[in-house]
This record gives structure tokens, sequence and C-alpha cells, in this order.
């Protein structure tokens, strides 16, 4: 008999956690028979796509569910499959720490579980389906995110980290919303580190265009991937942003532009949906996606 077991958590990963993800859930698949144990997935990125990668190199099965939609009720309908569908949920998720989002999880908290890390929709799946474990991740050892460090190499990849302070020729482009609320993942990121300015209710404010969700922000670039509503720009939409950044770019060559992979985290889109709309960036753009597949 074919027994189901889900990987579900983080999307966003702190630099070096893929390799603790990964580790994770082939220890946990070690001692199961690939012929009668199939692994379910969300098809989202971080703990979701290496899981299924893990899986396949050990002769595992997989099923993945995607969101029909990348909003939220394309990712409840998604997670409620999920749970619907799994003998049993291994949740992969972060600790609390500083830099990192903020608040124990409610949706552990409400059935019992430990709820001392973040929350995330995997946990939200996991409260719904009730057989689930948690396992929280080491804390990053220096608590950096995994965004690209500004610096220029030819082979156009960027290949270190770091949280550097402003440099007015190295820009920092990352995935916006319209409403120019600068509030989780890249974003974040571009608000502490580059500049982006962004103050609750006074820069930005939910379901209003913002001034600071488009284009050039202290040493930081704004390329939308969510409306003024916090929902998933179509790949369309997001189209003539990136168009207007590589038209900004040829015509700044003394600025080096480190993209990272914007609408490939809280948006929900893959590398392989993104990646096609900058074809024909200048070589001040650089890329460092590479790590994340």
């Amino acid at each position: 008999m074919v027994s189901f077991l889900a990987f579900v958590g983080a999307s966003v990963l702190p630099s070096g956690s893929a390799a603790a993800v990964r580790s994770v859930v082939a220890g946990r698949l070690a001692s199961l028979d690939s012929s009668s144990v199939v692994v379910v997935s969300g098809g989202a990125s971080g703990v979701d796509s290496i899981a299924v990668d893990v899986a396949k190199s050990m002769g595992f099965e997989t099923l993945v569910f995607a969101p029909k939609t990348n909003d939220w009720p394309g990712f409840k309908a998604r997670n409620i499959q999920i749970a619907q569908k799994a003998g049993s949920i291994i949740v992969i998720t972060l600790p609390l720490y500083k830099g990192g989002r903020k608040g124990e999880c409610y949706h552990c908290n409400r059935v019992g579980k430990n709820n001392q890390h973040q929350v995330s929709g995997g946990c939200w799946t996991g409260k719904l389906h009730r057989n689930y474990e948690v396992v929280v991740l080491p804390s990053p050892l220096s608590c950096k995110h995994s965004y690209p460090k500004p610096s220029v190499l030819s082979n156009n990849i960027i290949s270190s980290y770091s949280t550097l302070g402003m440099n007015k020729n190295e820009i920092f482009v990352f995935g916006s919303n319209l409403a120019g609320i600068h509030g989780a993942g890249a974003a974040l990121h571009a608000k502490l580190h580059y500049g982006a300015p962004y103050i609750k209710n006074v820069t930005a404010e939910w379901g209003v265009k913002g001034k600071n969700g488009v284009g050039l922000q202290g040493s930081a670039y704004a390329i939308p991937t969510k409306d003024e509503w916090i929902k998933t720009l179509p790949i369309e939409r997001i189209e003539p942003f990136v168009k207007e950044f590589i038209e900004f770019a040829k015509a700044n060559p003394v600025m080096n532009f480190n993209v990272a992979r914007i609408g490939c985290g809280l948006a929900g889109y893959k590398e392989h949906q993104i990646a096609p709309l900058f074809d024909g960036s200048p070589s001040n753009v650089k890329f460092n996606w590479e790590d994340y597949k």
C-alpha cells in the first residue's frame, strides 16, 4: 500500500539554510521504502522545491500540487489538496531570530504544537491536517538573507552575499508591491540595507498605490510583482516594469544592478517564468539565480 508524505514550509530561506533542508528531507526518507512512499509538495520555492529534488534523487515518486493562481485563494486551495492527500506532513520552518519575521507561529499555537518559530503557509496546512510534525531549522549564523552582495563579476553571476551599506553605484534590484510596502522578503532587505523607504501608513498604505513601489530608491530598484492589495501580478503586468528597468540600466552604465529572484519568493513564480523577462539586459545587470535551483 502506498502512503503519501508531504514536506512543506518556508519558501524564502536565509543563506545556508537550503543545505539544512536537504539534510532534514534526506534523513527522513533514508529509512523509508521508495516503492511504497510518494513525496507530496506544494510546488513553491524553498522547502517544497528542495524536498522534491531530494526525493527524486533518492528514487521516490513525487506528487506536486501547484496553485492555480498566485494569490491566497490559490495557495489555500493548494494547501487543502495537500492536507487531504497526505497521510502525514513534515513542516520545515525557520527559527525566531533577529532580522527574521516577528512573532511566534499562531497556527501551531492553536493546535498545541511547538510555536517558537516563524509562521508559514506550511503550518497552516499542518494545522488543517493535524497529523504533522514541525522541524525548526538551525538559526542562521549571521542572520543574513540570501540576497546578492553588490559586486561585479565578468561571468554575470554574483557568487557571494552580504548586507553591506549603501553605495550609489551598486543597486539591489528587488520584487516589490505597488503599495510600496517593504515589509517582507527582498523588499524588507532593501529597506533595511539599501535605503528603500517605508513607513507604515505614512509612505505606504495597503490598498493604495504608493510612490515607492516602482523604480530607484536609495541604492535599490523596485520592480513590482504584486499590486497595491498585495496580490500577485500576472506575468504580463510584471513584464512592462522589467522592460522599464532594463531601459533604466542601459541609460545608467556606471551603475551595477544586482538582481534578486524577483517574483520567485512571496509572489510564487518560478525562475523559468521570470528569467525570460530579463532578456536583453545590458552587461551591468547581474544575476544570482543559480544558487536557487
